[in-house]
């Protein structure tokens, strides 16, 4: 399909984009390359939109789904694409939903064009908008603050949205001006459990970035995790789908230095940990878990400053931590970014999905 734009302006330029609709994994797959260049050329920039990730999760979680990647294309050159799929729900009616690929796990999703092209987005969504085999859009975890987001909100005029916290923190200056910028109740705390933790188990902390120990890495958040939530409720990594499915992805992300693990450390021990992962100059954190017969020592806390001060160490921009609003991000004194979720509903089926729940 083609699709012309004539921008305004005092000089009009033409710009023909070949709209592709992709329903095969293996074409998907050979995109790798340049699917990732555009995305580095973006403002999304996200390790959960590029390929190692979305791909590694088509591989676990795509049974039952229709892949749809939506490309534009102009004079053959990738300039945009919306990684998105179809999923059917329901017994008696069927119900079709129109989402990203990455869905759950993904804490940021999105399309993507060169440089945030509003032209190339807009045109992306409109041809997504005019097709007529599903029944729902529910587009989730854009961030507020770039293009898709922009875009969706103008295209999808009508659809409800809502929005959640994302808070981050900006890495400028000196981390020990950093930490004189947080109440001093909670600096002296922060001092306090990190001083006992050292004299009384000799606390130290380890890092995890080779892709040989990414195993390794899994294997004490796993633990770890299931410590924290014995008998208090289920964790994400009780699922044995995800647990391979962040083993593959951290497998190829490691190979580019993408995946890191914190290790909190007692008497030798790990009583805490972290995963993140490093992109576009910003650590992303994304999971953790810490034994709770350490909780009067604030392992996740003090394992948390460890993590920003080596992000102070490595000149990274900003800490960004992720979906979620919890109350122990806010001690940290970040600033806010909001996440939007839109969902485009048509005909009676819409009607029948939200009292389903979807």
């Amino acid at each position: 399909m083609k699709e012309r734009i004539n921008p305004q302006g005092a000089i009009r330029i033409s710009m023909v984009l070949d709209i592709d609709d992709c329903h095969s994994y293996p074409k998907w797959v050979a995109m790798g390359e340049e699917w990732d260049a555009l995305l580095s050329e973006s403002d999304e920039q996200d390790i959960f939109l590029g390929s190692e990730w979305l791909q590694a999760w088509w591989e676990i979680f795509g049974e039952g789904r229709r892949l749809h990647i939506v490309t534009a294309r102009e004079k053959g050159v990738l300039v945009g694409a919306a990684p998105l799929m179809t999923t059917r729900i329901g017994k008696l009616v069927k119900i079709t939903i129109e989402e990203f690929i990455g869905t759950g796990p993904s804490d940021r999703l999105g399309a993507f064009a060169g440089k945030g092209d509003t032209r190339v987005q807009k045109v992306l969504w409109k041809h997504i908008m005019d097709l007529k085999d599903y029944d729902i859009l529910d587009l989730r975890d854009m961030r507020e603050d770039c293009t898709t987001a922009k875009v969706v909100r103008d295209v999808l005029a009508g659809a409800d949205c809502e929005t959640t916290a994302s808070p981050w923190i900006p890495i400028h200056g000196a981390y020990d001006d950093y930490l004189r910028g947080l109440s001093s109740n909670y600096r002296h705390s922060i001092a306090r459990s990190w001083t006992r933790l050292k004299e009384e188990h000799e606390a130290s902390i380890e890092v995890l970035t080779e892709p040989e120990r990414m195993q390794e890495g899994m294997r004490t958040l796993i633990a770890l995790s299931e410590m924290r939530w014995e008998g208090r409720g289920t964790s994400i990594l009780d699922d044995d789908k995800m647990r391979t499915f962040l083993e593959r992805a951290l497998d190829r992300l490691s190979q580019n230095g993408q995946a890191i693990f914190h290790v909190l450390q007692a008497s030798g021990t790990p009583i805490a940990i972290t995963l993140g992962f490093i992109t576009s100059n910003r650590y992303l954190y994304y999971l953790s878990g810490f034994d709770p017969q350490y909780q009067s020592y604030g392992p996740g806390r003090s394992l948390l400053v460890k993590v920003l001060e080596d992000c102070y160490a490595r000149g990274l921009g900003e800490m960004d931590l992720l979906r979620g609003g919890e109350e122990y991000k806010y001690k940290f004194k970040p600033q806010q970014r909001r996440l939007l979720h839109c969902r485009y509903g048509r005909g009676v089926k819409a009607n029948i999905s939200e009292r389903m729940g979807r």
